[in-house]
């Protein structure tokens, strides 16, 4: 199901509404290209220079160039540029155009509708992004926004533990011809394997074990292709290897510090005083200054664009908003050490070092306490898109598995196979991946 309206509809409106020669050619072009996003998920590829010159092609439309749909696809558009991760990013102004879209009797007003839903979700406000899933699902249940509003149903569901429900939602989506770039599937085998791991269900599948041959490792990511990011300290450079275990792409950055990856896909890393995004054919993209913060501990990346940053003694943690140019601060306290930041989706959290536990926040607060077994010795964590969350401990070499509240699950994985793992994260699908100190790979289900 093709997941745009009218192909080529914009130009052919702006041209009936008499616009200069060349505008409506060149914002088709923009609409047509792979990087430009019809929908909220989609951002995050647009360059800066080509978000600016379509702002005030959008700006032109929206204000008076364009009448009836015309107008609302231009407000649309002009609102997906506003949450691209760039200097351009204005989630308020962004929110006016989508608001006015979703109220109008249009054909764009749907989408206008899941994406102010996909906002409330990536904001944390779970019971008003729940809402206005289920609203859109009842009004149009058939269209490519009323399966996308599924596919986000869902994740929201699987974030509060209902993984039966939100397999459900997944396999209708999934059926009716949701989009590819949802990750439904993917969505789908997590909540499934969820289900099945807390019902007790043996899993058939088999580990398997990489020698990536980074020898120094400094940094562990996965992507969203069920490959890894290794920083090798040695060489200088960021590695990509994908599942099978060839690499397939390559960063040379001096100083480098640490990887990240974003739930959309996008491969990041901290080097000298720099945070980087990896683009393909081994280009790294400059994106913000670190500040005063490197070297740093850790490096998360969220959904909306944005990151989080660790210095080194772990006694400060800084937010780069999407599109700015530095870190704001967040926390700074005396009395912790932090590491190993991690999004969870709603949640950040970090390994309190000096108090040897867990300590969370929502981003706007500070951070809380978590409650962790006795006795442990967190060296690393990680959570996967159902709200699960693995420590690594340490000092047993074994993983602990923490529940959605925090408490322990029974069992703990001991990473025999692997006889000093330094480093842990998650997969799509849900599957752990541990990296030894001489850059041994293992992914397990």
């Amino acid at each position: 199901m093709s997941s745009r309206i009218g192909g080529g509809a914009i130009a052919l409106l702006l041209g009936i509404a008499g616009a200069p020669p060349g505008l409506a050619q060149t914002v088709e072009r923009v609409a047509a290209s792979p990087r430009s996003a019809d929908w909220p998920e989609e951002t995050g590829r647009l360059s800066q220079a080509a978000a600016t010159h379509v702002l005030g092609l959008l700006d032109r439309a929206a204000n008076g160039a364009l009448d009836g749909d015309g107008t609302y696809e231009a407000r649309y558009r002009r609102a997906l540029v506003k949450l691209e991760p760039l200097a351009t990013h204005d989630v308020r102004a962004a929110a006016v155009d989508l608001q006015a879209v979703a109220a109008a009797e249009s054909p764009w007003s749907g989408r206008a509708r899941y994406a102010l839903a996909w906002l409330h979700e990536q904001r944390g406000e779970d019971d008003r992004a729940l809402d206005a899933y289920q609203r859109l699902l009842v009004d149009a249940p058939a269209t490519p926004e009323g399966l996308r509003a599924r596919v986000g149903l869902a994740r929201v569901l699987l974030r509060h533990g209902e993984c039966g429900a939100a397999a459900r939602w997944l396999q209708e989506a999934i059926g009716a011809g949701v989009a590819a770039d949802t990750r439904a599937a993917v969505l789908r085998e997590l909540a499934v394997r969820t289900l099945l791991r807390e019902a007790g269900e043996p899993d058939p599948s088999r580990p398997h074990r990489r020698v990536t041959g980074v020898r120094s490792p400094v940094a562990f990511a996965t992507t969203a292709a069920g490959g890894v990011l290794l920083g090798d300290r040695k060489q200088g450079s960021v590695i990509e290897i994908d599942s099978a275990g060839t690499r397939v792409g390559q960063w040379p950055l001096e100083a480098l510090q640490t990887v990240a990856t974003d739930p959309r896909g996008g491969r990041f890393a901290a080097a000298g005083a720099t945070l980087y995004r990896l683009d393909d054919a081994g280009v790294a993209t400059p994106l913000a200054s670190l500040g005063d913060y490197p070297p740093l501990s850790a490096l998360a990346a969220d959904d909306t664009g944005g990151f989080w940053i660790a210095d080194r003694r772990g006694r400060r943690v800084g937010r780069i908003e999407p599109g700015q140019d530095g870190p704001a601060a967040f926390w700074e306290g005396e009395g912790s050490r932090l590491q190993g930041l991690v999004w969870g989706g709603h949640r950040l959290l970090a390994i309190d070092t000096k108090a040897r536990g867990l300590v969370a926040s929502d981003g706007r607060a500070q951070f809380a306490p978590l409650p962790l077994e006795d006795g442990l010795r967190p060296l690393d964590l990680a959570v996967d898109a159902a709200g699960r969350t693995a420590v690594l401990d340490g000092r047993s070499g074994t993983v602990r598995f923490l529940r959605r509240d925090g408490r322990p699950e029974a069992r703990a994985f001991a990473s025999v196979e692997i006889p000093r793992p330094v480093a842990i994260d998650f997969g799509p699908e849900g599957e752990l991946h541990l990296l030894d100190s001489d850059g041994a790979w293992l992914a397990l289900r």
